[in-house]
């Protein structure tokens, strides 16, 4: 995670902050994967969509889970359901 924002500061000059200080126990390699290719995706659309210039990821555990947050000042989208297009099967969000 540490190198996936350093990488995506040092490409995008968007700030990335990670805060890891509560992530102790270490996950099998499936499990760190997924996390990797979940922030990967999202830092990925706040290049691309979010105009943001901030993001804070967030990595944690308690007993039985671990929590990623990411977070960024982008501007983000309206999420409100405009309407339902049944011949594709999909809302759409406007």
């Amino acid at each position: 995670m540490e190198l996936l924002a350093a990488m995506v500061a040092l490409a995008s000059g968007i700030r990335v902050g990670l805060d890891h200080d509560q992530y102790k126990t270490p996950l099998i390699m499936e499990q760190c994967l997924a996390l990797y290719r979940i922030a990967q995706e999202h830092l990925n659309n706040v290049i691309k969509h979010a105009e943001a210039t901030e993001v804070e990821m967030n990595l944690w555990q308690d007993e039985e889970q671990t929590f990623l947050v990411i977070k960024d000042n982008g501007k983000g989208f309206n999420r409100t359901i405009k309407k339902w297009n049944r011949a594709q099967q999909y809302y759409k969000v406007v």
